[in-house]
């Protein structure tokens, strides 16, 4: 019995080790600039473009958003097709708009545009920071989204979400110059 116990606890003491791992430390932005290229989705690539890398916490984000047509057939899109942003805050927390995702939609003609191979659409949108809680870079990443159309009359039109590139904006202090924010010691880095 005595060697049955110890043969128990020494199975329970493995069990335990195997089970225990080194836990990542979560993802915290370090890069300003874009970090990472998109996930098209059917042929549509969503990019964003920042109007400045650096904005004092309080003023909008501009970005601008692109969707192109990367396939080789025309795509057909809503005309504003619905677009969200996610960031990640400086110490690592994220963060997103909360929007209503219906599940399809009735599409009209005059709802639609038909995106050729290689053409896009573009179009600006502003990311308040009102309410944004730190300093530090904060990186961010739209998703284009459209559910499917319900409509049998109208042509099939694309649906999904496209994932942009990720983008690191600078986030400082509200009336201080880009140029008075240190980055020394940060292990901040501008990407080019």
């Amino acid at each position: 019995m005595r060697h049955a116990l110890a043969g128990l606890v020494g199975l329970s003491g493995l069990v335990l080790a195997t089970g225990c791992a080194t836990i990542p430390e979560p993802y915290v932005p370090q890069a300003v600039g874009p970090v990472q290229t998109g996930i098209p989705d059917d042929g549509l690539r969503l990019s964003i473009a920042p109007a400045a890398e650096s904005v004092p916490v309080g003023n909008d984000v501009v970005f601008t958003v692109t969707l192109t047509n990367e396939g080789a057939r025309d795509i057909r899109i809503p005309r504003r097709p619905q677009v969200i942003f996610h960031w990640v805050y400086s110490n690592g927390i994220r963060d997103n708009y909360v929007v209503d995702r219906p599940s399809h939609r009735f599409y009209h003609a005059a709802d639609l545009r038909v995106l050729q191979p290689g053409t896009s659409l573009t179009f600006e949108f502003n990311v308040p920071t009102g309410y944004f809680p730190r300093t530090g870079i904060t990186e961010f990443q739209a998703v284009a989204m459209a559910p499917p159309n319900t409509n049998p009359s109208v042509d099939p039109v694309w649906s999904g979400e496209a994932h942009s590139n990720r983008y690191g904006i600078l986030m400082r202090p509200p009336g201080q110059p880009h140029s008075q924010f240190a980055l020394a010691g940060t292990g901040i880095r501008t990407i080019r």
